[in-house]
């Protein structure tokens, strides 16, 4: 396709854009692409093309590694195009390409890594067509946008080009289904029997064989339907990995992964099993990237994501964790609270803000994911208080009780903030989990839990008696220091503006 004088005008208004927005201290990572786009449809396709470029999508987890594979990359010294922060819609994919173009349109880099939207592929393979296609997964999300896994797997296939090499689970039979007009095609997976407990894995997707259609065993199981499946009527089964987990040992925070004969051991950067496929999935990409083992082995050792998707903070003799989780999406939601229910031996407070404010803004508002979502992990001993926070706390009071969680351990408020009176302030730790909505409210509400543990955490002070003869220079009595350890989460779509 031929350049115009169309795109090259798209082009520079749209750098002008860029360029305005970065001075008002803007990220610029969507409206750029959505002049271009505005001012020529096609501006994708004629879009300086890295000479490599690589796509990550999936329901769950795309955000976490892509994340991992980009700075994995510059931890090398990797120039790499990308659209990490910012939109993954076709205008954030364009507003990522034009900004490391030159003036005449052409790429500064030779590689690219994006996230993508998997609702957005028709816009967005058939014009840049990647060369390689890595998916997290497939699972339910929102029903009014996604409607179901058949319907997002089939977009996703119908605009893979033949040419574009396939990365996926493996252990997701709908994953690993998709694209079959592709050319190549790798399996990643953990073999590893870590994992989610049987009463916390959630919604099952697929239950019969796609071949015969009769009912189908797992082997190994792992969340909602991820694992290793067969069909004893058939013999249909999940496809043999090249890329697997064989070991995950969160004693010592390592895990082994094996291909082709070789074994490597790697940093378990968070105990999650969301993120242990994360990043088993990020190897798999990087070494077809053409990154030495040794160069992802250094990244690991030192990899962390920002607090707002994972965070555990000790204060005092209390531990606070902060876990994102993707509302309207069972599997994410159900991961989450299994996660964190059995994260720690001591008792804990869980607060649930899990309000999606896409699905209010519409005239017709579907809550079935809640009861899709998998509560049992709040029975466990261990959680003495549930708290429930947001528009919705009601429906979620529902689906506790229908559980069978004790209705006298769950607490209700609308206003999230508010979740902060009803906690217990002695012996407990508390755990926060919340949508990306509203996490710009999750430092206001951690700064209230810790007002109100303030004066059982604080010392009292030391009477005069008590500080006759004390010898110059002695300590002060020790007051509780904040440390906070970032980790990985459940992914959630980056497809926002800023």
């Amino acid at each position: 396709m031929q350049r115009t004088y169309q795109f090259y005008g798209a082009l520079w208004l749209a750098k002008l854009a860029r360029r305005v927005l970065l001075l008002a201290g803007r990220e610029a990572s969507n409206l750029p692409g959505k002049i271009a786009l505005k001012l020529c449809p096609d501006f994708l396709s004629l879009i300086g093309r890295p000479e490599i470029v690589a796509c990550v999508t999936g329901t769950n987890g795309k955000t976490t590694t892509c994340n991992l594979v980009v700075d994995a990359l510059r931890h090398s010294g990797v120039s790499v195009t990308c659209n990490v922060y910012g939109s993954n819609i076709n205008t954030g994919i364009a507003a990522a390409l034009l900004a490391d173009s030159s003036l005449l349109g052409n790429a500064k880099n030779k590689l690219a890594v994006l996230e993508v939207d998997e609702r957005s592929s028709l816009l967005i393979y058939p014009r840049i067509r990647p060369d390689y296609v890595l998916c997290t997964g497939l699972f339910r999300d929102s029903i009014r946008r996604n409607a179901n896994t058949d319907f997002i797997s089939y977009i996703i296939s119908k605009a893979l080009p033949e040419q574009t090499h396939l990365i996926l689970n493996g252990d997701d039979l709908i994953c690993s289904g998709i694209g079959p007009q592709c050319a190549g095609r790798t399996y990643y997976g953990v073999n590893s029997p870590y994992g989610v407990p049987e009463a916390g894995r959630g919604f099952l997707e697929k239950l019969y064989c796609p071949r015969c259609g009769a009912p189908m065993e797992y082997g190994l199981a792992r969340y909602g339907h991820v694992g290793r499946v067969y069909c004893s009527n058939c013999g249909f089964k999940s496809p043999t990995c090249d890329y697997v987990i064989t070991e995950v040992d969160p004693e010592t925070s390592r895990m082994t992964l094996e291909q082709g004969g070789k074994r490597h051991t790697l940093r378990l950067v968070n105990d999650n099993i969301v993120n242990v496929y994360n990043v088993c999935g990020a190897c798999t990409l990087l070494d077809k990237l053409g990154l030495a083992f040794e160069q992802i082995t250094a990244y690991l050792e030192e990899a962390k994501i920002v607090d707002s998707r994972f965070s555990s903070e000790q204060y005092g003799d209390a531990v606070i964790v902060r876990q994102l989780a993707k509302g309207m999406n069972p599997i994410a939601c159900s991961s989450a609270i299994n996660y964190v229910c059995h994260t720690g031996e001591r008792k804990k407070n869980v607060i649930l803000s899990l309000d999606d404010i896409h699905e209010n803004s519409g005239d017709v508002e579907n809550t079935c994911w809640i009861y899709e979502t998998d509560f049992s992990p709040l029975l466990d001993d261990s959680v003495s208080r549930v708290i429930l926070a947001g528009p919705r706390n009601q429906d979620f009071l529902v689906r506790a009780l229908l559980e069978g969680v004790d209705r006298d351990r769950i607490f209700c408020t609308e206003d999230f903030l508010n979740a902060a009176d009803f906690i217990e302030t002695e012996g407990v730790d508390y755990c926060i989990l919340y949508d990306l909505y509203i996490a710009d409210k999750v430092d206001a509400l951690t700064d209230r839990i810790k007002a109100k543990l303030a004066p059982v955490n604080t010392p009292a002070p030391l009477s005069p008696r008590e500080t006759v003869g004390e010898p110059d220079g002695a300590a002060d009595p020790d007051v509780p220091e904040n440390t906070t350890q970032a980790d990985l989460a459940e992914d959630t779509e980056a497809d926002h503006d800023h």
